[in-house]
């Protein structure tokens, strides 16, 4: 291209014998970019056309072959009157769209990655003879015996044979207390045997399991065009037997009216170059290239246009609980002690009992401690974890120290319970001498970005793995009406709401447990600290802020989808006008692919407006008409 720019201004240059020598290797030039860049776009446009549906590649490809013969004619014919460099053009500007659209479709394979890396390949398999051999999980069948170690993670589907123990579920259902198995209990692969030991009888081999499945319907649901992409490929499809109708009747129109068949032809390749839809191409793109690098200056990445373009149009929300709208992080509200002990003291030995053990109340228990831990027991051991707590022996092997609950114990604490908080008793040599309240808050900015997006007439609701109890107290407190909530959901119940909501629906969550619900969605969205199935599944990742910022993304999204159709009429209208130029001959096909890429530059300009700026956004609504929607 930047050998033929100085043709298009100097015409004494273009007639001179070293103007043909610069068109000539302006053409040379061109050859990679038209003969090797430029054939997938005339094999899919071949293709399309052969089955009587040809769009933008269709037309793309009768622009440069065009260009290209018609320059090959003037050169061969000695002038330097050539368009190697529309052709060229094309081409790029094309490439750089559908370079975009392959990195979104990348997300399939990553999702697939992050879900196989959860699963381990071994296992333990036990033969007829008693004898156990470490074999891969790939080759186990159903009716194989596997042993199952404490602290291992489950390879496979299967059924408790013998033992019982407790597992962490979190994989499946995002509930952060384990639960307890036993003989005949059923327990998934992914699943981590949290106490002792177990042997289970194998159900769903490797590919048949319950997280295998998920990650198929993953990649089921992954991809797809927006709308207004889809709008564009319209567009283009019209506009192509439009286009060649036109030129075809140009050329016969200006051979009928007497002119050279040369000059016939440059009016007839003018209307072909000028209605070459690289501005409709871009409109899409660009707008979206230019929003996510704004949206990354709020800490939101953008992974699918067509997700980005559904959350300006959302009518439902749905969120996940457990670090969506909360912390993700339980702490201690209260602890009340009973007659004789102190708050200190309780705290004291049951962080005692918990240290060495893996598990957010754990956590939130010792974080709560007094940092002198002098408690006058010297245990044999360090804290064991249980079915339904932790405890700790002394030296004799005697349970000093319980925490946990206790079925059928009756406390006052029984009505605190029942609000959402999580109650653990504290026993001290079999003598209960208090309780500890724990509840993970909310995030600061969940209330107000709640009552933003209620305000925009979006549907909100909550869908969660957790106990019904603190599902109903979170929402309570965050102004959520109690028939939006949806508790003890497993991945596949949260699919399903999303699936039966008005769309389009945005699901937001965290957890691997929610990377279906995320696929299923219109538009999922993970929040910070997600794990790397959740973000592999969502179109779109919060890696900085809270809930406000998925306020703060909508509008924005808001924004680039009046941008992106700002585009389009642009391009649309450039085509017009170019297209009534070209069939006059007011325009050689110079200055129509002068007008085309002013049309791709004005498509860009107009993109660029999205990029700047980077101050949080406060209208709730992407329209100021938006009436209120009834709650879901």
């Amino acid at each position: 291209m930047a050998v033929s720019v100085p043709l298009y201004f100097d015409r004494g240059l273009a007639t001179s014998n070293a103007g043909w020598w610069m068109a000539a290797a302006a053409g040379l030039l061109s050859l990679p970019v038209v003969l090797y860049a430029g054939l997938p776009f005339y094999r899919a446009g071949w293709r399309t056309t052969i089955v009587g549906a040809p769009g933008m590649d269709a037309l793309i490809s009768v622009g440069v072959l065009a260009s290209l013969g018609l320059s090959a004619w003037r050169l061969a014919s000695g002038s330097a009157d050539v368009y190697f460099d529309t052709a060229t053009m094309l081409i790029s500007l094309l490439l750089v769209g559908r370079l975009i659209e392959l990195n979104a479709r990348k997300r399939a394979v990553s999702a697939m990655t992050a879900l196989r890396a959860v699963m381990p390949d071994r296992a333990h398999r036990l033969g007829r003879d008693g004898q156990e051999a470490e074999v891969d999980a790939a080759v186990l069948v159903p009716g194989d015996q596997i042993r199952v170690m404490a602290g291992g993670r489950i390879p496979v589907d299967g059924m408790v044979m013998s033992g019982s123990s407790a597992v962490d579920r979190s994989v499946l259902t995002g509930e952060a207390s384990p639960a307890a198995v036993g003989v005949g209990s059923v327990v998934e692969a992914g699943s981590i045997n949290m106490l002792r030991q177990i042997i289970i009888l194998v159900e769903r081999p490797v590919g048949q399991r319950t997280l295998d499945l998920m990650g198929g319907r993953i990649a089921e649901v992954l991809g797809g065009k927006g709308e207004i992409q889809r709008l564009a490929d319209r567009v283009a499809r019209l506009l192509v037997p439009a286009v060649l109708a036109v030129s075809a009747v140009t050329l016969f129109a200006g051979s009928l009216a007497g002119l050279p068949v040369e000059e016939a032809l440059l009016r007839a390749v003018s209307v072909l170059v000028v209605a070459c839809p690289c501005a409709i191409g871009l409109a899409v793109p660009m707008a979206y290239v230019a929003v996510t690098g704004a949206a990354a200056k709020r800490g939101i990445l953008v992974r699918d246009a067509a997700a980005w373009e559904a959350l300006a149009g959302a009518k439902t929300m749905l969120f996940d609980k457990t670090g969506t709208l909360t912390q993700g992080q339980p702490q201690v509200i209260e602890v009340r002690p009973a007659v004789g002990h102190s708050r200190e003291e309780v705290l004291r030995l049951a962080a005692l009992a918990e240290r060495g053990i893996d598990h957010p109340l754990a956590h939130a228990i010792i974080a709560a401690a007094p940092e002198d831990m002098e408690t006058g027991i010297s245990p044999a051991d360090g804290g064991t974890r249980l079915a339904r707590g932790a405890e700790i022996r002394d030296e004799n092997g005697q349970v000093a120290i319980f925490v946990g609950s206790i079925p059928g114990f009756e406390t006052p604490w029984a009505a605190a319970a029942a609000s959402g908080m999580t109650r653990v008793e504290v026993l001290f040599r079999g003598l209960w001498i208090g309780a500890i309240l724990m509840a993970d808050e909310a995030r600061p900015d969940a209330r107000a970005a709640i009552h933003s997006l209620r305000s925009a007439g979006i549907c909100l609701g909550l869908a969660t793995g957790d106990a019904a109890g603190s599902a109903h107290a979170v929402a309570a407190d965050l102004g959520l009406p109690q028939s939006a909530v949806h508790a003890a959901c497993t991945p596949e119940d949260k699919a399903e709401l999303v699936a039966a909501a008005e769309g389009p629906v945005v699901f937001i969550g965290d957890g691997i447990n929610d990377a279906l619900a995320l696929c299923r969605a219109d538009v999922g969205i993970a929040m910070t600290g997600a794990t790397a199935t959740a973000t592999a599944a969502a179109g779109i990742a919060i890696v900085g802020g809270g809930v406000s910022t998925i306020v703060e993304a909508r509008e924005l999204a808001c924004r680039s989808m009046k941008v992106m159709r700002q585009n389009l009429t642009l391009s649309a209208a450039y085509n017009a006008l170019g297209l009534g130029f070209a069939v006059t001959g007011a325009i050689p096909p110079a200055v129509a692919a002068a007008a085309m890429l002013a049309s791709s530059l004005s498509v860009l300009l107009n993109s660029a407006r999205l990029a700047r700026g980077s101050a949080p956004m406060t209208v709730p609504g992407c329209r100021r008409e938006e009436r209120h929607r009834s709650q879901l």
